[in-house]
């Protein structure tokens, strides 16, 4: 059933923007045969903007489909040139909050690979949260703890001087949800330091990568939109930016007791958003429509593709 109302701020003012029909659900699971890869259940996406507060999201997102307990492949550490520069990252938010001798929690730590790096790096200790954890994959590291499950609120307990959060939160339908548990879990702990990235909606609008809109991604945040819901939540944003080529959207914040009004350079007016999806819904629909020609075309001349 369609969503009615927005994920992070609970509005009603949505409008549709763009729709996939009969997608895998699933595209970065490892499948063991042909025949498991093309059974993969389909299912539509259907992007919504919320005219309130500039969430984009899959209000079509099936909640019932297991998608990281069984194969989910993450790992981006392979390549060089992703670990250079990600190694590079961690080291500046090392310097910029002297993230040494702490304790960090990360929600959705895939493998492993990022929260060993912190650690190393900063001499800190290490808790990751994820039902797709392998142990394994990482090489040995005495200040590491893993649970192979989903966050909720019993891990509040847990040590936090620093929460990360990379690549997670845009596959996340309850997004409010989640920031308010993560609140709550830090309670009146004034000096915790947020660490966020994920995907940039602005550059997918830009580029009309459609490419990068895919079922696992059912939550897709611009800096506007993904700031809005951290104040909604009692945190302050304390630095916002772009990596790796606009690609990778990146925030710090701290909690605080009353909502903050503090609004950073990089965050665009809701209008703003609104100009660059009419844009991309031009551009996208002309682009697909001349592909769907020539492919037709080459289908009917019994040409390969």
């Amino acid at each position: 059933m369609a969503e009615t109302a927005c994920p992070c701020c609970h509005g009603e003012n949505l409008k549709k923007i763009f729709s996939i029909r009969n997608a895998p659900s699933q595209s970065v699971v490892t499948m063991k045969s042909y025949q498991d890869a093309i059974s993969i259940p389909r299912r539509d996406i259907s992007l919504a903007l919320c005219s309130d507060c500039g969430f984009i999201f899959n209000r079509d997102f099936d909640q019932t489909i297991d998608f990281y307990t069984k194969g989910y492949e993450d790992q981006q550490g392979f390549s060089a040139t992703f670990s250079n520069f990600f190694t590079s990252i961690t080291q500046r938010f090392i310097d910029k909050y002297e993230v040494k001798n702490k304790d960090i929690l990360e929600i959705g730590c895939g493998k492993g690979d990022f929260l060993q790096l912190i650690c190393k790096l900063g001499n800190n200790r290490g808790i990751g949260i994820d039902p797709a954890y392998i142990p394994g994959r990482t090489s040995p590291y005495t200040n590491l703890k893993f649970f192979k499950e989903f966050y909720d609120e019993k891990h509040g307990d847990l040590p936090n001087d620093v929460i990360t959060c990379r690549h997670t939160l845009e596959h996340i339908p309850r997004t409010h949800e989640l920031l308010s548990t993560i609140r709550k879990s830090i309670g009146n702990k004034e000096n915790v330091i947020l660490f966020f990235e994920v995907p940039s909606i602005i550059r997918i609008l830009h580029v009309q990568a459609f490419w990068d809109i895919f079922y696992e991604h059912c939550s897709y945040f611009s800096p506007g939109s993904l700031a809005r819901l951290f104040r909604m939540n009692n945190f302050e944003i304390l630095d916002m930016y772009l990596e790796y080529d606009n690609q990778y959207l990146f925030i710090e914040a701290r909690p605080v007791n009353i909502k903050s009004e503090k609004i950073h350079p990089l965050e665009e007016s809701i209008q703003e958003l609104q100009n660059y999806v009419d844009d991309f819904v031009v551009k996208i629909n002309d682009q697909l429509g001349s592909w769907r020609k020539n492919l037709q075309a080459m289908k009917d001349k019994g040409q390969k593709v």
